[in-house]
């Protein structure tokens, strides 16, 4: 009767036991499970979750709304919003990164890189909207210092001002300037009334109507542009930049040509003679007159020059050769003769002397005759 108690009591308390474990079981599993569930919300919301998909999509893409409105926004008037996209996208390429630059406990800016260079922000805060499947506010879990919420992106940014290049050239003023395409209006000159390089700087203050040139800048191409001049007729030209104004410039030619030599031959015999004191000043004075524009800037000089030359040393001079290099027409009836002559000479104290000189005679054309007005040796 006593076994049997003892044994009554024996099974009573393994099964009390029994249902302790298990209760202690259960709860450690409960525990456990709460933790790893506090484990995974936690995870959940770490920053780096929203900056990695956020990064994730916009490399796949490599466009977004934020890139399209800063793309938008840019002028880019010689280029298609489908070529300014192709451009971003291939510079995207690459790769965009992020690294924090600022922000608080509840929100982080980034700065978003590609190639080294910044070319935007994000910007991600807590998302206080979201529910946790740990109430925080309970308790063990309120004795925690920071809320389980995860991270989103609430804004982005792009500037790609860096990709712009600039187009710059110097043209005559009636050429045309085309980038990718459109024509460069006036607008885009920034500056004008410049000078031809082989046309003396002094003659555009006398005159009006000389050709000039004007420069031509545009700011607003992304990427590479296809740059076309186009000459005064319209008609597609290059410019070589190893040549000067000269290209630029239409020299007479055929009979007009003939025409200035045969002023030039005895004009520059009559000039050579007389400046280097050979012979009776006033004589050879009488002989250059023929070819000079009275009252005209060579004209004075040269009676201005009179006295002087009676005290020249030169005994004889031979005007051998005469060349015409170039005639440049300009306004108002003048030109410009570029010669070169060669003379030999006698002069004392040094004998027998052989000189080339070249010249630029600024010639009016009177509707009869050609005349001197001014002379530049150079």
């Amino acid at each position: 009767m006593m076994a049997r108690k003892r044994r009554r009591r024996a099974a009573l308390y393994t099964f009390f036991l029994v249902l302790f474990a298990i209760a202690l079981l259960a709860a450690a599993a409960y525990g456990l499970l709460m933790v790893w569930t506090y484990a995974e919300e936690y995870e959940y919301t770490r920053s780096y979750h929203a900056i990695d998909d956020y990064l994730e999509e916009l490399n796949r893409e490599r466009w977004s709304d934020g890139i399209a409105e800063a793309v938008a926004a840019m002028p880019h008037e010689a280029q298609t919003d489908e070529e300014i996209k192709a451009f971003v996208q291939d510079k995207l390429s690459s790769g965009v990164t992020a690294v924090r630059k600022g922000g608080s406990e509840t929100m982080s800016v980034y700065s978003l890189r590609c190639g080294g260079r910044e070319i935007g922000t994000v910007t991600i805060e807590e998302d206080t909207s979201y529910r946790s499947r740990i109430d925080t506010t309970q308790k063990p879990w309120s004795w925690l210092k920071w809320n389980l919420y995860p991270w989103k992106v609430t804004g982005d940014s792009f500037d790609f001002n860096a990709l712009y290049n600039s187009v710059e050239v110097t043209v005559p003023f009636n050429y045309q300037v085309f980038v990718n395409g459109v024509q460069l209006g006036s607008e885009y000159i920034v500056e004008k009334g410049i000078p031809y390089d082989n046309i003396n700087k002094e003659y555009y203050s006398y005159w009006n109507g000389l050709p000039t040139k004007v420069t031509y800048r545009f700011d607003h191409i992304i990427g590479e542009a296809q740059t076309e001049i186009r000459d005064g007729d319209g008609q597609p030209t290059v410019i070589d930049p190893n040549q000067g104004d000269e290209q630029f410039t239409t020299y007479v030619s055929g009979d007009e040509l003939a025409r200035y030599t045969d002023f030039a031959v005895p004009f520059a015999t009559a000039y050579l003679s007389y400046i280097s004191g050979a012979g009776d000043p006033g004589v050879r004075l009488a002989e250059l007159k023929n070819y000079m524009l009275e009252d005209g800037t060579l004209y004075n000089r040269m009676y201005d020059a009179l006295d002087g030359l009676s005290w020249a040393h030169t005994s004889y001079i031979n005007v051998d050769s005469v060349f015409v290099n170039s005639v440049l027409e300009l306004v108002n009836g003048f030109s410009e003769v570029d010669l070169t002559a060669s003379a030999s000479y006698y002069y004392y104290g040094k004998g027998d002397q052989t000189s080339t000189s070249n010249l630029k005679i600024l010639v009016y054309d009177d509707g009869e005759r050609l005349l001197a007005e001014g002379v530049e040796l150079y």
